[in-house]
């Protein structure tokens, strides 16, 4: 992870106002890699900038690698581009672009047909965020909509075709995150330091300005 928090501190330091939240990735009680949210503003521009890097062992020795990055303006997703890559196995990618009357959308170089024409809610603002329960929310990594449902005092779920995420909020500030797969359920909880920066001050890390 040092190597990514290197490219996070780098890309922070390109504008003052540059928010960032940090999580360990955990596997049975164990950190295995970790998960950081860069929310770069500038005027009415966003860009959300999630990367998590990820060792472990189910049967054989796994690294896994995700990156996505989406740009919206004045509330707007212009473009996105998402990574999955488990080294060794398969490399899944995405990628969209808004033109004035409609979306562009290729998963694995493939054109996927979306009849949007403005897409407000993606997976990459889910930590900065809070849902409501039945809320939609656009993933270009699968090229649909999830519905959120409510499970607990700010606590919401969503089924893909892989399996259930669950996430917690505080503040309105994603704290944990559960990922159940087949092969393996990884947590993803905020770090001591970014806890603490929400607890003081949540509304750095939204889209409130």
């Amino acid at each position: 992870m040092r190597f990514l928090s290197l490219i996070v501190f780098a890309f922070c330091l390109q504008t003052a106002t540059c928010q960032s939240l940090h999580y360990d990735a955990v596997r049975k009680e164990k950190v295995i890699g970790g998960m950081d949210i860069v929310i770069k503003k500038h005027n009415d521009e966003r860009i959300y900038d999630v990367r998590s890097n990820m060792e472990f062992r189910v049967l054989v020795s796994l690294k896994v690698i995700f990156e996505n990055t989406e740009t919206f303006k004045n509330g707007i997703l212009q473009t996105g581009s998402v990574a999955n890559k488990m080294i060794g196995f398969k490399e899944n990618e995405a990628h969209i672009e808004k033109t004035p009357d409609k979306y562009h959308l290729w998963i694995n170089g493939t054109p996927e047909p979306i009849d949007d024409q403005e897409i407000t809610y993606t997976v990459s603002q889910i930590y900065t965020q809070e849902p409501k329960d039945g809320q939609k929310v656009f993933s270009q990594y699968y090229g649909t909509y999830f519905t959120f449902e409510k499970t607990g005092e700010h606590e919401y779920k969503y089924t893909s075709s892989e399996g259930d995420n669950h996430y917690t909020y505080l503040n309105g500030i994603c704290t944990d995150v559960k990922v159940e797969r087949d092969f393996a359920t990884i947590y993803f909880k905020l770090k001591p330091e970014s806890l603490a920066a929400v607890k003081k001050n949540a509304s750095q890390f939204q889209n409130n300005d």
